[in-house]
């Protein structure tokens, strides 16, 4: 009658395995799996193998689970290429607001940064009658990419995060780089501006089933792009 509190904690390791196999979602898998491996360690010392259970504890548990974090904290991932501007850094991207927070902290901590500013255009209308009919295509372009950037991406993210997966943006000088880093697949997927439409460009089967599935934004483009491997070839 006494043994039998180790017969319970036994039968908790197929309980702890199944567990395991049957998660969805990887991180939670592996806080099953280090449950799993404390609970076999337990039953080691309990039956008297201390060093297996030591071993159990080190090895099957910490030193596991924590590669494991690591490989599936790597491998869950999506690389998206796009082009980069010099207007907005990702923090403003992901975070629009905190470009707001800056300047309302610019204007507390100095008073006459709006009238410098206003001086600043009046000096240069004056200087070039043609400056603001130069500088408006560039506003356009700005304006334009920030659309895009602050309604398609977020769209994204919120697609993927999903299925347990996290973006990662990857910026490159112009299109053609773009396209030739989705080739030589350092990234999984690219989006770029085309006309009035968004178009976004995936080498992933599987990433493409999902954003064909779930992203229906108006006015993006979705394609499946074919990546020849290279190293079979040799």
């Amino acid at each position: 009658m006494t043994d039998n509190y180790i017969y319970i904690i036994v039968a908790l390791l197929p309980l702890a395995a199944l567990m395991s196999v049957l998660q969805v979602n990887p991180y939670n898998a592996l806080v099953i799996r280090a449950i799993l491996g404390a609970v076999a360690a337990l039953v080691y010392a309990l039956l008297g193998a201390g060093d297996v259970a030591l071993t159990e504890a080190l090895v099957g548990t910490m030193l596991a689970v924590t590669l494991y974090v690591v490989a599936v904290r790597s491998s869950l991932v999506m690389r998206l290429g796009i082009v980069k501007t010099k207007f907005h850094s990702d923090i403003d991207l992901e975070f629009p607001w905190i470009a707001t927070d800056k300047q309302h902290k610019e204007e507390i901590n100095d008073p006459l940064s709006f009238l410098k500013t206003t001086v600043k255009h009046h000096k240069e209308e004056i200087d070039g009658p043609l400056s603001f009919v130069k500088t408006t295509p560039f506003k356009d372009v700005e304006t334009e990419q920030e659309s895009y950037r602050a309604e398609l991406i977020p769209n994204i993210r919120k697609i993927i995060y999903k299925h347990h997966l996290r973006l990662d943006l990857v910026e490159y000088p112009n299109s053609q780089a773009l396209e030739q880093a989705l080739m030589a697949k350092e990234v999984h997927a690219i989006c770029t501006k085309q006309e009035q439409s968004d178009r976004i460009l995936v080498r992933v089967h599987r990433l493409f089933e999902i954003m064909q599935s779930e992203l229906t934004l108006p006015g993006t483009i979705l394609k499946y792009v074919t990546v020849s491997n290279k190293e079979e070839k040799h």
